[in-house]
């Protein structure tokens, strides 16, 4: 089915993927409860297991639904933890350029050198007047932040995340522990313990290391469920997908090829709406795009392509020729 996938044959492996029992038609009231029966089940057997949703919305409802009958079954603990978490805006340069797009109490990161701001440095909006956006750190220094540089810069805005022992937890932005060990980005782990004074003891998942964590850190979210663009490079042995109606506009088949390859052994779907789902499955609209761009070539040259790189994600210099854009057609906030 996955081959099928990668020769843009979508129709066929759904065909495959629901003769093999892979494709759930539910009640939308019951999507997220038996997928989660599935995951626990799974978990249960000691195999590997990831979430996938298109969408955050989707993905939020699942975790909070999740963490409910993990808490029942005694798997994480019975007490949350606040710590702070910053949620991107993901605005475009345009919006970040625009003071109207500010407001006081937002936070400020910088990914690159700027005249008077180093990268990584955090700052807080303080207020916004004439056109200006003023900014103080944790020093106090107060400075005007330069729009034109816009670019160099994202704009957070600052939440609770709730954890308990036992959560999963993933990194989203670069960092360090307060042992000064580097975070990455993806990274994953299991928390292990809470402190309000000694910070968030965790364990990684793959290298099983302990790491302290700040609850002021805040690049943090829970791990049960991702974004089908965010598990580009993950491989587990089951991949349970939620795809209701509500996450159609996220789907296409790109994002049903990500989702469904991520599995080794299962690639379950969970949806209300088989037929539907198809059509937007089919939805080849990256390959029309790259079709033109390449000088109409065919759809078999595109698909040899695909064979040669092993995974649609490689093809990112012929299927992006707007990230933007595309970024939103994979990961949008719904």
């Amino acid at each position: 089915a996955v081959e099928e996938l990668a020769k843009g044959k979508v129709e066929a492996a759904f065909e495959k993927l629901d003769k093999i029992n892979f494709i759930k038609e539910v009640k939308p009231e019951q999507l997220n409860k038996m997928l989660i029966e599935d995951y626990l089940e799974t978990v249960k057997q000691k195999k590997s297991a990831l979430i996938i949703s298109p969408t955050h919305a989707q993905g939020e409802a699942l975790t909070d639904d999740l963490r409910e009958r993990l808490r029942s079954e005694n798997l994480i603990g019975k007490k949350d933890t606040p710590v702070v978490q910053y949620k991107n805006q993901s605005l475009t340069e345009a919006e970040k350029s625009d003071h109207r797009n500010y407001e006081p109490g937002q936070v400020i990161f910088f990914n690159q050198n700027s005249p008077g701001f180093k990268r990584g440095s955090q700052w807080n909006i303080k207020r916004v007047e004439d056109r200006e956006v003023l900014v103080t750190n944790g020093e106090g220094v107060q400075k005007t932040l330069p729009l034109d540089k816009s670019k160099r810069f994202d704009l957070f805005t600052e939440q609770k995340l709730n954890l308990s022992k036992g959560d999963r937890i993933r990194i989203t932005r670069n960092g360090t522990d307060l042992d000064d060990r580097r975070l990455n980005n993806g990274d994953e782990f299991t928390v292990h313990s809470m402190s309000k004074f000694g910070g968030i003891t965790v364990r990684h998942e793959k290298s099983k290391t302990l790491h302290r964590i700040s609850t002021a850190y805040g690049h943090l979210a829970h791990g049960f469920c991702t974004t089908s663009h965010a598990s580009q490079g993950s491989t587990v042995q089951a991949v349970l997908i939620a795809q209701p109606a509500s996450t159609f506009p996220a789907t296409d088949a790109k994002q049903f090829y990500v989702s469904v390859s991520r599995g080794k052994e299962r690639a379950v779907i969970y949806t209300d709406d088989k037929e539907t789902l198809l059509e937007h499955a089919k939805d080849l609209r990256e390959r029309v795009s790259a079709t033109e761009l390449m000088g109409r070539a065919s759809e078999k040259d595109l698909a040899n392509f695909v064979r040669q790189n092993n995974d649609l994600q490689k093809l990112t210099p012929v299927l992006k020729p707007n990230k933007k854009a595309a970024s939103k057609n994979y990961d949008p906030e719904i």
